[in-house]
């Protein structure tokens, strides 16, 4: 398996509705609300680390910066969930900065998820989502300063317990830096552009997996929601009007 290193290295809803009361419009704004809210990227500042496989955790070293582009070179790592989760953003570590590449903030990138099959990622993503890196920084790499932490929040994701494979990659040469001759270390695949090429075994990479645990409600259950708070409205109204009479 050939893995090409950066080349900064020199080496090749609409929803209609028509408001009968005062109540009724406020059960629609702040259900509206709420859909908006699920469609929002899951701000750092309200996420948990799910899965710490940072440079400060697993003990990586500055190794091989690889090339890792959307469109061509770009890896999965391995994910396990023992329960449902929420993931609203994802870290990969990167020396690139370092080694001559431009600092990689507002830079596109993609996110990848696939799930597993016998070990190996899935032919095609689960999804494929689309964001831009906000944080160049050292959050879980005090040990090795050169390892900046390319951080982007994504749309809020729900997936259930289970094992899958996540990728971080740029429209633009991003980096991701390797460790080969790591014993024991698996759960790295290599992608050209979106097929699979191959596992990379004893190689270890650093990345974070943010979000909360459990999930948020599907845009099909607030359809569902807003439709039950208009009955119960028009069903109300009925009866008071009754009342009246």
């Amino acid at each position: 398996m050939v893995v090409k290193l950066a080349r900064f290295l020199l080496i090749p809803l609409h929803i209609t509705v028509t408001p009968g009361g005062t109540n009724q419009m406020h059960i629609v704004k702040t259900t509206l609300l709420a859909v908006a809210l699920m469609a929002t990227p899951v701000a750092a500042s309200a996420a948990t680390v799910l899965v710490d496989n940072s440079v400060d955790a697993i003990g990586l070293t500055p190794g091989f910066n690889a090339s890792n582009t959307t469109g061509g070179q770009n890896f999965l790592s391995a994910v396990t969930f023992a329960s449902g989760v929420t993931v609203g953003g994802f870290d990969i570590y990167s020396d690139f900065e370092s080694q001559g590449g431009p600092n990689q903030q507002g830079f596109a990138v993609t996110l990848r998820i696939r799930g597993d099959d016998g070990g190996a990622p899935g032919a095609s993503d689960l999804f494929t989502l689309t964001s831009t890196i906000t944080t160049v920084d050292n959050i879980g790499s005090s040990t090795s300063m050169t390892l900046k932490r390319l951080h982007a929040d994504f749309a809020a994701t729900n997936l259930a317990a289970g094992n899958y494979w996540f990728g971080l990659s740029g429209t633009d040469e991003i980096g991701f830096n390797l460790a080969f001759n790591a014993p024991g270390a698996n759960g790295l695949w290599i992608l050209s552009g979106a097929n699979n090429g191959g596992s990379l075994p004893d190689t270890l990479a650093a990345f974070r997996v943010l979000g909360t645990a459990g999930s948020v409600p599907e845009a099909a259950t607030w359809v569902m929601l807003i439709a039950g708070f208009g009955l119960t409205g028009a069903t109300m109204r009925r009866r008071r009007a009754t009342a009246a009479a």
